[in-house]
This record gives C-alpha cells, sequence and structure tokens, in this order.
C-alpha cells in the first residue's frame, strides 16, 4: 500500500508539473498572436504613413512663413521711412514758395520731386506690405493643417509603438514563466518514500490437515495418559 501510496503521489505531482508546463506554453502561444499583430500593424504603418511627407510640407510652410514675417518686417520699416520721408519733404515743400518774381523756384521744382517718388515708393511699400499680409494669412490655415496631420501620424505610430511595446513585454514574461515551470518540473524529485518496505513472503501459507490430525490425536492421548495417572494415584489403596 506504501508504494502504492509513493507511485499514486509521483503520478499526480508529475502530472501537475506537466499541467503547469502545458498551461504556461498555451498561454505563450496566446501572447504570439497579439505581438505578431501589433508587430505587423506597426511595419505597416511605417511603410504606408506619409509622415515624411506631412514633416516636410510642415517644415516648407514654417520655412515660407519665416520668410514672409522677415520680408513684412523690412517692409514695414521701409514704408516707415519713407513715410516720414514724405512728411518731411511735404513740410519743407510748404516753407518755400513756389515762384519768385515769376521765375520758377529750384528748389522748390527739387523738393515736389523727391517728395512726389518719396510718395511713389510709399504707396509700392503699402501694395507689397498688403501682399505680404495677405499671403501670410492664407498660408496660416495650410499650416495648421499640416500640423495636425503631423500631429495625427505622430500619435497613431507613438499608440502602435505602445500596443507593440506591451504585447512585446507580455510575451517575454510569459516565456519565461514557461522556462521557469520546465525548470521546476525537471528539478521535482518525490518526497515520500517508505521508511521499512518489510519482507514479501516467497510462498503462500496454506491449511495443512493431516499434520493438524495427527497433532490433535497426539496431544489428546497425552491428556488421556496424563488423566489416568492422576486418577490412579489419588484411588486409595
Amino acid at each position: 500500500l506504501a508504494e502504492v501510496g509513493v507511485a499514486a503521489n509521483t503520478r499526480v505531482g508529475r502530472a501537475e508539473s506537466d499541467q503547469a508546463r502545458a498551461s504556461a506554453e498555451l498561454e505563450v502561444e496566446a501572447a504570439r498572436k497579439p505581438l505578431l499583430a501589433s508587430q505587423t500593424a506597426l511595419e505597416q504603418f511605417s511603410r504606408e504613413n506619409r509622415s515624411e511627407e506631412a514633416y516636410r510640407q510642415v517644415e516648407v510652410h514654417i520655412e515660407n512663413k519665416s520668410s514672409y514675417q522677415t520680408q513684412l518686417m523690412d517692409t514695414k520699416v521701409r514704408l516707415a521711412e519713407q513715410e516720414a520721408r514724405l512728411a518731411s519733404l511735404t513740410t519743407q515743400i510748404a516753407k518755400e514758395p513756389e515762384k519768385i518774381a515769376s521765375a520758377p523756384n529750384p528748389l522748390y521744382q527739387d523738393l515736389r520731386a523727391q517728395a512726389e517718388t518719396a510718395r511713389t515708393e510709399a504707396a509700392g511699400l503699402r501694395a507689397r506690405r498688403d501682399a505680404l499680409l495677405g499671403t501670410l494669412e492664407a498660408l496660416e490655415p495650410a499650416l495648421a493643417r499640416g500640423q495636425a496631420q503631423l500631429a495625427t501620424l505622430e500619435s497613431r505610430r507613438h499608440a502602435l509603438e505602445r500596443d507593440y511595446q506591451a504585447a512585446e513585454l507580455r510575451f517575454k514574461a510569459l516565456g519565461t514563466r514557461a522556462t521557469d515551470s520546465g525548470i521546476a518540473a525537471g528539478m521535482r524529485h518525490e518526497d515520500l518514500q517508505i521508511a521499512d518496505p518489510g519482507v514479501t513472503p516467497t510462498r503462500p501459507v496454506s491449511p495443512r490437515p493431516l499434520l493438524n490430525t495427527a497433532l490433535g490425536a497426539l496431544f489428546g492421548l497425552l491428556a488421556g495418559l496424563l488423566y489416568e495417572t492422576y486418577a490412579w494415584n489419588r484411588t486409595p489403596v
């Protein structure tokens, strides 16, 4: 019975170890599918997404915006200078008479020519300023759309990378646990032992009727003789 108990305990322990190892391997195989799926999705996104193109477009828009802003600032400065010069010339013209003794005033004519030139240049600078403002205003929506598209692509890429990293960590953790289960099953030994196995009989013991009858008759004869001797000794002579 003890040997049967030890054998049964060994089978149960081995079955538990095999079941734990098989369960761990099933979990590893189940974790492999989402890992492959997330890896495939990330690779497909890397091949098909247009993040580099969107990034280049955003860079171009930003460079153009910076260039237009610089040009606008320079135009405003030049316009301010021309307007100040025109105001100064207008003040000087007001102080100079147009004619002296029916003769043209050269200084007056020169101031008028300079003022007309400044007025023309100021008008051109205003037109350029307005054009740059319109260009910048039209550029803003395109820049905003490009930045929004780039942000969406980056968010999608980060989400796919997070999914892949999480699936990879889970797969590695389950793989490590499956390996540990296999090592533990291989190192398992039976602690239950038989202290004294005893001696097993080599041949069976069965009843022997002839021997028992002879022994019974012998013991009966001896008992009769002893009784007769006892009775004869107690009878008076």
